[in-house]
């Protein structure tokens, strides 16, 4: 980000950006509730963070006691190998390549994600996030066949 101020050749600070956007930026800043000792103190920010994000008051007991948790499981899920962070959203568009049963393309479908009927190693190789994407990979797969 680039700075409002610059030290004064005669002490102190002045701007050197336009009036109006010094006056934007600093009502920008002044919006977030933020202080300079928030800003600048990292445990203050990551709980400006949760408090905002998470809308948990990391200064209550309760609330702070409950992210603390939350984090434990997320750290034992993961070293047991059951974290998993989902290529898109439940429900978001997806499209599918279906093969018929000698290996050619038939058709591209449009699908909602569907969590049910997901298998990590389908993205990228059959199940793709844009037609495009679906497409293209159609596409290489062709002319890998097509030099072979």
């Amino acid at each position: 980000m680039e700075r409002l101020t610059i030290k004064s050749i005669f002490g102190g600070w002045t701007i050197h950006v336009p009036r109006q956007e010094a006056i934007d930026r600093l009502a920008a800043y002044e919006d977030t509730g933020l202080s300079p000792e928030t800003v600048s103190d990292p445990l203050e920010r990551f709980t400006y963070f949760y408090r905002t994000v998470e809308g948990l008051d990391l200064v209550d007991p309760v609330h702070f006691g409950a992210f603390v948790d939350r984090v434990k499981r997320w750290q034992q899920a993961e070293k047991d190998g059951r974290l998993m962070v989902l290529p898109v959203k439940e429900g978001a568009k997806i499209y599918r390549v279906r093969f018929n049963f000698d290996g050619n393309c038939y058709e591209i479908i449009e699908k909602d994600f569907d969590l049910g009927f997901f298998r990590p190693g389908d993205f990228g190789r059959i199940i793709f996030r844009t037609r495009e994407e679906a497409e293209a990979a159609l596409k290489k797969r062709e002319e890998e066949d097509n030099d072979s």
